[in-house]
């Protein structure tokens, strides 16, 4: 933990982000940073991606039903609240060699915009007129702003104000405000697959191939289709969409999956750029699209990445705003706050891999014959599960391998055909 705290050059985990290195440790304390989604699993932070995407490195900390949240609010998450604060203040003992004591801190929390804006007090309603978690732009002005403004980026000085008054969107304080060094408004976080995989991408892919095959005509659905079908012959990678029909696309509804939608936008450069006539606006859009994914989904940034992708997102709702001539999604207003967060968290966290976790559990869920206590049983399943795996000692498994043969010249060839 030590050395990557010590690694300045390269943003690699949390630990790497303004937000831990301004957190005030005592000496030889331990603390292990941990976020919650809010589809209710946590997970441990600073691990490397290939142990933190494994799903059996999500851990279950709460099952509650949708009508009793809608009941209780978001009271029904005080259980959480207290187990947090006692793993901040109390930890946990671990023996190895010797006695160790092991805090936890809470440095954010994932999720889709609507759950998050609902666990964590704000307004739910995205045709609000304070829709925004950071900053207090209303939805009538957003499309008069390219860049993040400063001066109205929410503060923990004016938010007691906001709470009494529920004003600014703000509809009751945030519950995770009691656990400490803890603040909604500073412990902040983003999804990039929900704003950009399952929200931006689709938007404005569908956008700029209606434009290609429909408007401008450089090429047609069948074309373009066959060469889809090509890269999915060729592909080493699973997750290449379907064939699109012509409804989809004149309509501008494309409904891929983030998976789909990742591998989509970084090799469509290499399906279709034949066609298109150099300094194509909208072409030119798509690769600031490209690059702005690519940043947002890689596991190491540095400053100047970040300055990069900050200058990509400006031109990009720029170019947007003259093209379209249509009013932003709240999904692209947030990207003007992704540069800032990046810098404090480091790189930013998908809830692509909780999503995948969330699904374990559903698929569970339509196999058991229990409906007495469902959540009681789909925990119990997944402690029992847990269980195993500490009885048999089984950590992190090593899940990158690789191997070295020798081939002939005319084999590579055979592959590429």
């Amino acid at each position: 933990m030590n050395e990557c705290q010590n690694t300045t050059t390269l943003l690699t985990s949390v630990y790497h982000g303004e937000m831990w290195k301004s957190a005030v440790l005592k000496e030889n304390e331990f603390v292990i940073p941990i976020a919650l989604y809010f589809d209710d699993f946590e997970k441990l932070i600073g691990l490397p991606p290939q142990y933190s995407s494994n799903l059996d490195d999500i851990l279950l900390l709460q099952l509650h039903n949708y009508q009793d949240h809608k009941n209780l609010g978001n009271k029904i998450l005080s259980h959480i609240v207290d187990e947090i604060i006692d793993l901040s203040i109390n930890g946990i003992i671990i023996k190895i060699d010797k006695e160790q004591k092991v805090l936890f801190r809470l440095m954010f929390i994932v999720g889709d915009n609507l759950g998050l804006n609902t666990i964590l007090g704000f307004s739910k309603g995205f045709n609000s007129q304070y829709y925004c978690r950071v900053c207090k732009i209303t939805k009538k002005n957003t499309p008069n702003f390219v860049n993040e403004e400063q001066k109205y980026i929410r503060t923990r000085n004016d938010y007691f104000n906001c709470v009494i008054n529920s004003t600014f969107g703000i509809k009751e304080e945030c519950v995770f405000n009691k656990i400490p060094n803890f603040h909604i408004l500073e412990n902040l976080s983003v999804d990039p697959m929900n704003d950009l995989l399952e929200g931006i991408c689709r938007y404005d892919i569908s956008k700029i191939l209606n434009n290609f095959i429909n408007v401008e005509q450089f090429f047609t659905l069948e074309i373009f289709n066959e060469r889809l079908l090509l890269f999915e012959r060729r592909s080493f990678h699973e997750n290449v969409p379907l064939p699109f029909n012509s409804e989809s696309i004149k309509t501008e509804k494309i409904i891929i999956t983030a998976s789909e939608m990742y591998y989509l936008i970084n090799n469509l450069s290499l399906m279709i750029s034949d066609f298109i006539p150099e300094n194509n606006l909208i072409w030119q859009l798509y690769l600031l699209l490209k690059k702005i994914v690519n940043i947002s989904c890689s596991h190491f940034l540095t400053s100047k990445c970040i300055d990069l992708f900050h200058l990509a997102v400006s031109k990009y709702l720029s170019l947007h705003k003259k093209l379209f001539n249509i009013a932003f999604k709240p999904k692209h207003h947030i990207l003007l706050h992704y540069a800032k967060i990046m810098k404090k968290s480091g790189p930013l966290m998908s809830s692509i891999r909780f999503e995948a976790k969330h699904r374990q559990l559903k698929n569970y869920a339509k196999v058991i014959t229990s409906r007495t206590n469902p959540s009681y049983t789909l925990a119990h399943k997944h402690q029992l599960k847990l269980c195993y795996r500490f009885v048999c000692a089984k950590g992190f498994s090593n899940r990158l391998q690789h191997d070295a043969r020798l081939i002939k010249f005319t084999e590579i060839q055979n592959i590429l055909i």
